[in-house]
């Protein structure tokens, strides 16, 4: 049977995207989601997530995300291999596949004037 992959968050930036040009020519974004929650003892918890986005997705969030917009990511969760002062770790992370703009401070401009990113 094949596997699935699939992963859903919702949260805030706690930095600018992270962008860059693959060797391939396509762009890359690194986004880091803070996601809030409770713990067991009923303490306020963050987990950061890694996102990573590719072509026009990762375009429009450099264009459009800054530090403090909410989020929603939809995508699957994947693996890699990092070295890390010789050693290698495996890390987690979320490939976004559709990146959502709950809260913006960016505008999008158009003809008609400025509106809320519309995604």
């Amino acid at each position: 049977m094949r596997g699935l992959s699939f992963a859903v968050v919702a949260g805030n930036l706690g930095r600018d995207p992270e962008v860059r040009s693959l060797k391939s020519g396509q762009t890359m974004a690194n986004l880091v989601v803070a996601v809030s929650r409770k713990d067991k003892d009923g303490d306020d918890k963050v987990d950061w997530i890694t996102v990573r986005c590719f072509g026009k997705t990762a375009e429009t969030c450099q264009k459009y995300l800054s530090k403090g917009d909410s989020v929603l990511v939809v995508g699957r969760v994947c693996s890699r291999s990092v070295e890390d002062n010789g050693y290698t770790k495996n890390v987690m992370e979320i490939v976004g596949s559709r990146v959502h703009f709950i809260n913006t401070k960016k505008k999008i401009e158009n003809a008609g004037g400025e509106e809320e990113a519309p995604f």
